[in-house]
């Protein structure tokens, strides 16, 4: 009798576990996909866009920066998640600077 109220408690703190680590797994790839849609969005939309994709795809909004060559960088939470994301419009032609 006791082996089985063990093996069931064992079970029980196992299948505990899996499940906050498929939470963990879950909220950190939903926090990439929504970071990665909302730079897409901030490179044509700015940042009005880049927080609606975010809000919509479940995530918190954190920040977004916008580096060399017009790549906008995003970052988001989802749950106790973060994820960032940078985007650039590839198209758009570069103007020319004297750097080489």
């Amino acid at each position: 009798m006791l082996s089985v109220v063990l093996g069931c408690a064992f079970t029980a703190l196992s299948l505990c576990g899996l499940v906050v680590v498929s939470n963990h797994i879950i909220d950190q790839t939903r926090a990439q996909i929504a970071a990665d849609a909302a730079a897409l969005g901030a490179v044509y939309g700015g940042e009005s866009a880049a927080r609606d994709i975010a809000f919509r795809n479940g995530a918190q909004f954190v920040s977004i920066a916008i580096e060399e060559n017009m790549e906008q960088s995003v970052r988001v939470r989802v749950g106790h998640q973060y994820a960032s994301a940078n985007a650039r419009d590839s198209w758009a032609q570069q103007l020319p600077t004297m750097t080489p």
